[in-house]
């Protein structure tokens, strides 16, 4: 079976609480885990980024609830694509926040070990915006150490 991959960014609504926040992630580790999908969370205090890999079809109806979503908007897709296994099998949905100044705030599932394994992924085969990505995981764990 063929894996697939979805990556998209959004935009939160400015009037997101934390709770509403914590409510986003909960659903998404529950949803996930029902679906057989894995993935990661990223939040910087404005914009998301998620990685969403399964069965297409169970990715595909993830994301539709997602841009239905009216916590965010600008939910663009970024890549799309089937690989021949999971790169994140262990994730319902691995979760972190950055702040403002690329430092990782504490509460989030996904440690430095994930995230620098999760760079090293993204690496393999490198599409320019998985190399934007690694980069990214890379420098803010680098800097929360």
């Amino acid at each position: 079976m063929s894996i697939f991959q979805l990556l998209y960014t959004s935009t939160a609504q400015s009037d997101s609480s934390k709770a509403e926040l914590d409510s986003i992630l909960e659903a998404a580790q529950r949803n996930n885990a029902k679906a057989n999908v894995t993935g990661f969370l990223i939040f910087d205090g404005v914009n998301f980024i998620q990685l969403l890999e399964g069965a297409e079809r169970d990715v595909r109806r993830i994301y539709q609830t997602i841009l239905e979503d009216k916590r965010h908007t600008s939910v663009e897709p970024l890549l799309q694509e089937s690989k021949a296994a999971r790169s994140l099998s262990n994730w319902a949905m691995a979760y972190t926040q950055i702040d403002k100044d690329g430092l990782r705030q504490s509460g989030g599932s996904m440690n430095a070990s994930y995230a620098l394994e999760l760079a090293s992924m993204l690496k393999q085969n490198a599409t320019p915006m998985r190399l934007i990505i690694s980069e990214f995981l890379s420098a803010a764990f680098a800097k929360s150490k």
